[in-house]
C-alpha cells in the first residue's frame, strides 16, 4: 500500500493511503458532536451538537454529506481498479460458504487484505474479523476499506480494534457493524472481554505466513469454533506465502481447498555470490558497488540487524556514489524515520536514488516503490527464549525459502529487477521460519488460554509446543498463585491478565506495590520500560555523529545515577513534561496552541523527541501502558491495599524485588576484566560483556553486584547485559527467591 505524501500532515479523514499511527483525525468520526473539538479533520456527515439539538434529535445530514454506496457502485469502482483478486470474487464466495475454511493463497499486488472482508461481508452478512499482526496495517487497512465500502471513513460500517498501548486508550477502538480489522492479540484480549468471535460470521486470518505468537492462538480457536458452530461460522487463511499443507492438515482438509490467486509482479532475476568466509557487511558493501552502476532505480540491502545496519552505512558513506542517499530500515526506528524510506519518492528528491540498508521488516510490513535491485544477506536475527535458563536469546540465523522469495519480490513490484543473494542456493534449508511459539516463553500464552477458560496442554495448536515447557509455566503461574491447583483462573491471575505484561513483571509489580505504595510511580514507569524492548535500542542512533550524541547522554546520565532503570525513567519523564498543557489556559507551554482535550502537545513533544534522539512512538507506548498500569492497580474492583513502607531506599527496593522474581539476571561485575568478559552472571556461570548504553560501563564501580533485566546470547560464547541494577550481595540478600523450581530441563 503507497504511503500518504503528506504523511501525518495529511488532513484528508478520506485518505485511502498509508498513514503511521499517530495520524489522528478524531476518531469520534461522524459521531463527534463537540464543536470545540481540537482535531482537525472530520467526515463530512457530522452532526455537530447544536444541529442535533435543532433538529430534535431527527437523524439528518449535512449538506455536503455522502450517502453510504451500494453494492452496485462498489462493484463499478472494482472492474474500474480491476485488482487481481476481483477474477476470484465468485469462486471465493461460493466455495467459502461450501467448504468452511479456505486457503487463499494470494501473490503481492493481488488486493486481497483490502478485497476479501469486502466480498464476505456482501456475500455472508454478520460481522467479518479480518486479523493483522501489525497496528500500523490493521488500522491502515481499516481506513482504505471504509472509504472502499462506505465512501466515509471508519466508524459506520468499518471499524478497527489494537492495542491500547499503541495507539492509545482513546484511539484503540472504532466500531464497524460489517467489517472489523483487529491485530491478533487485540482479538484474543477482545473474546475474553465481550466474546467477539460469538457474533463473528467470517474470520479472516491475514499475513498467516507470519505465524506470530497470538496468530497461532487466533488459529487454534478457529478450529474450536468451528466444532462449536457447525452451519455459521467461516474461517479464511490468507497470505501471499502461507505453506498450505500446514493449514490443509491441521483443518483436514483437501489439497483441492487452496485458492490461488495471481498478483502483478514483474520478473525478477535471481544471481548467487556466496560471502567467503569474511564479514556479511564487507561483502554486502563489495556486492553493492560492483553492481550499483548496473541498475537504475533505488536498492535494497537485507541485513540480519541494526547493529549490521549501521555499520554497512558507515562503510558505505565513504565512497557513496553522486547523488545517491544511503538510509536505515528496522523496527526500532521512529515513524519519522521509517518515512524518510517509505516517502523518498514523494518529496524533492527525484535526481536522488536510494539505497535502503534494511532487516526483514521490508519484506512484506512496508511497501518501497521504485527497487530495482536487491541485495539479500541471507541472515535474520531471530529472538528466542531459552526456558532451561530463563533468558532471551538472539540467534542470527539463515533465512527461509518463503522469506528468500519475499524479499526477491521486492525489486519487482513497479518494474523489472535483479536480486543478488549472498549464500548457496543450497542454504534455503528451512521453507519457512520457525513459529514464534516454538521459541517464546509461553507464561502469559498459558494465562491467557486459562481466561479463555481453555486448558493449555489441550489447546489445539497448529504446531504444539513441548508439553513439559506448558507443563512448566503452569506450574509457575501456580507459584505466582494466578491459577489454583486445578488449573482454575484466580482473582490474582485476572488482575495479571488485566495488566498484560509477562507474569512475573506483574508479579513484581503487584506484590512491591502492595508492600510499598507510594513509590507507584516508578513502579508503573520501570515495568513498561523493561517490556518495551526497543525503548534502549532506540536511542543508539544510525549516523555517527548520533550514536556519539547517544554515548555522550549515557555518561552524563552515569554521573548522576547508578541504575540503567533509574536512568531510564529520568528520560522518560523529561518526555512526559514536554509540550505540557497548562491547566488554567489549557494551552502548550512551548508553543502556546490551545488543546481542550489532550494533557500534552504532540507536536512539541514529537519535537523534543526529535531533538533529544528519542522514538517518539515507543515513548508513547510506554506512557499508555503507564497510565493503564496506574489505573487497573487503582481501580476498586480489584480492592488492593497498598501498604506505605518507605523506610528503605527506592533503588533498594527496585533491587530486592526484583531479584524475588528473577534470580536468573543476578551478576556481579568482575574486578578484572577482559574482552567480553566484564561481569558473571551467578547462577547460569555465564561471563557476559557490558553494553555501552548501561551506565555501568562509564561509572566507577562501588558496588559490583547487579541484577541485568536485559540479557542477550549474541552468538554461542558472547552475551551483552543491559539494564543494570544494583542490588545485594546474595551472601547480604535476606530475602528468597519466588521463583525457583520451575526450569525446563534439558
Amino acid at each position: 500500500m503507497a504511503q500518504c505524501d503528506q504523511g501525518d500532515a495529511c488532513s484528508n479523514f478520506y485518505c485511502a493511503y498509508l498513514h503511521s499511527p499517530e495520524w489522528d483525525p478524531c476518531e469520534a468520526g461522524s459521531k463527534c458532536v463537540d464543536i470545540m473539538c481540537s482535531h482537525t479533520s472530520h467526515p463530512p456527515d457530522r452532526i455537530l451538537q447544536q444541529q442535533q439539538q435543532e433538529n430534535n434529535n431527527q437523524e439528518v445530514q449535512l449538506p455536503n454529506s455522502k450517502p453510504l454506496k451500494s453494492i452496485e457502485q462498489r462493484q463499478i469502482e472494482r472492474q474500474n481498479t480491476q485488482l487481481p483478486i476481483l477474477a476470484a470474487k465468485d469462486e471465493f464466495c461460493r466455495r467459502l460458504q461450501k467448504e468452511r475454511v479456505l486457503v487463499v493463497r494470494a501473490e503481492t499486488g493481488s488486493g486481497k487484505s483490502t478485497q476479501l472482508p469486502q466480498y464476505a461481508a456482501e456475500y455472508f452478512g454478520g460481522l467479518v474479523v479480518c486479523t493483522q499482526p501489525r497496528v500500523i496495517a490493521a488500522i491502515s487497512l481499516a481506513r482504505r476499506v471504509a472509504n472502499e465500502y462506505d465512501g466515509i471513513s471508519v466508524g459506520k460500517s468499518v471499524g478497527y480494534r489494537v492495542g491500547h498501548a499503541s495507539v492509545g486508550k482513546d484511539n484503540n477502538r472504532v466500531p464497524g457493524t460489517d467489517i472489523l480489522y483487529v491485530t491478533d492479540a487485540a482479538l484474543v484480549q477482545e473474546n475474553q472481554e465481550s466474546g467477539v468471535l460469538r457474533d463473528t460470521r467470517v474470520l479472516i486470518i491475514d499475513e498467516a505466513h507470519e505465524r506470530s505468537l497470538y496468530t497461532d492462538i487466533v488459529i487454534g480457536m478457529a478450529k474450536l469454533l468451528l466444532n462449536m458452530r457447525p452451519t455459521d461460522f467461516y474461517v479464511v487463511i490468507s497470505s501471499a506465502t502461507v505453506d498450505p499443507k500446514k493449514f490443509l492438515d491441521f483443518f483436514q482438509l483437501t489439497d483441492s481447498s487452496i485458492l490461488n490467486v495471481p498478483g502483478r509482479l514483474y520478473e525478477v532475476r535471481i544471481g548467487y555470490d556466496p560471502n567467503p568466509r569474511g564479514s556479511i557487511v564487507e561483502h554486502a558493501i563489495s556486492v553493492l558497488f560492483k553492481l550499483y552502476d548496473q541498475f537504475q532505480g533505488h536498492t535494497l540491502v537485507f541485513l540480519p540487524g541494526a547493529r549490521e545496519i549501521q555499520q554497512a552505512i558507515d562503510l558505505f558513506n565513504r565512497n557513496i556514489p553522486k547523488n545517491c542517499v544511503a538510509l536505515p530500515l528496522y523496527a526500532a526506528l521512529s515513524p519519522e524515520e521509517q518515512n524518510q524510506v517509505l516517502q523518498f519518492d514523494e518529496g524533492p528528491n527525484n535526481e536522488l536514488r536510494m539505497v535502503v540498508f534494511c532487516t526483514n521488516i521490508a519484506e512484506t510490513s512496508v511497501t518501497i516503490n521504485n527497487v530495482r535491485l536487491v541485495i539479500d544477506s541471507g541472515l535474520v536475527k531471530e529472538p528466542r527464549f531459552d526456558n532451561e535458563r530463563r533468558l532471551p536469546i538472539i540467534e542470527t540465523m539463515q533465512i527461509s525459502r518463503s522469506s528468500a522469495d519475499q524479499r526477491t519480490g521486492r525489486a519487482g513490484r513497479t518494474a523489472p529487477g535483479y536480486c543478488i543473494r549472498l549464500y548457496k542456493q543450497t542454504d534455503l534449508i528451512r521453507q519457512n521460519i520457525e513459529p514464534t511459539i516454538l521459541r517464546s516463553s509461553l507464561d502469559l500464552v498459558a494465562l491467557r488460554i486459562i481466561c479463555l477458560r481453555l486448558d493449555p496442554m489441550e489447546f489445539p495448536f497448529i504446531d504444539p509446543p513441548d508439553a513439559t515447557i506448558i507443563k512448566a509455566s503452569l506450574d509457575l503461574l501456580k507459584k505466582l498463585s494466578c491459577i489454583d491447583t486445578d488449573h482454575f483462573i484466580t482473582r490474582r491471575g485476572q488482575l495479571f491478565n488485566e495488566l498484560g505484561f509477562d507474569p512475573c513483571y506483574s508479579a513484581f509489580l503487584v506484590d512491591t506495590y502492595l508492600e510499598h505504595g507510594p513509590i507507584l510511580d516508578l513502579l508503573a514507569s520501570v515495568v513498561p520500560i523493561l517490556t518495551t524492548s526497543s525503548f534502549r535500542s532506540d536511542m543508539i542512533g544510525a549516523l555517527e555523529e548520533e550514536k556519539q550524541a547517544a554515548r555522550n547522554r549515557v555518561i552524563d546520565g552515569a554521573k548522576e545515577h547508578d541504575s540503567d532503570l533509574l536512568y531510564l525513567v529520568s528520560i522518560f519523564k523529561k518526555w512526559c513534561v514536554s509540550g505540557s498543557i497548562d491547566p488554567n489556559t489549557h494551552s502548550c507551554q512551548i508553543c502556546h496552541m490551545r488543546s481542550s482535550k489532550e494533557s500534552s502537545c504532540a507536536s512539541c513533544r514529537a519535537a523534543y523527541s526529535r531533538t533529544h534522539l528519542l522514538n517518539n512512538r515507543t515513548l508513547c507506548i510506554i506512557e499508555n501502558l503507564y497510565e493503564t498500569t496506574i489505573k487497573v492497580l487503582t481501580n476498586s474492583h480489584w480492592q488492593l491495599n497498598p501498604g506505605t513502607l518507605v523506610d528503605t531506599e527506592e533503588s533498594d527496593i527496585l533491587g530486592i524485588n526484583l531479584i524475588k522474581y528473577f534470580p536468573e539476571r543476578r551478576g556481579e561485575i568482575l574486578s578484572k576484566r577482559t574482552r567480553f568478559k566484564d561481569a558473571i552472571m551467578i547462577q547460569s556461570g555465564f561471563y557476559a560483556t557490558l553494553s555501552d548504553s548501561s551506565v555501568f560501563s562509564h561509572r566507577k564501580i562501588v558496588n559490583p553486584h547487579f541484577i541485568a533485566m536485559s540479557v542477550m546470547e549474541l552468538s554461542s560464547d558472547v552475551h551483552r547485559i543491559d539494564q543494570l541494577h544494583p542490588c545485594q550481595s546474595p551472601s547480604e540478600s535476606t530475602e528468597q527467591p519466588i521463583i525457583t523450581n520451575v526450569v525446563v530441563n534439558s
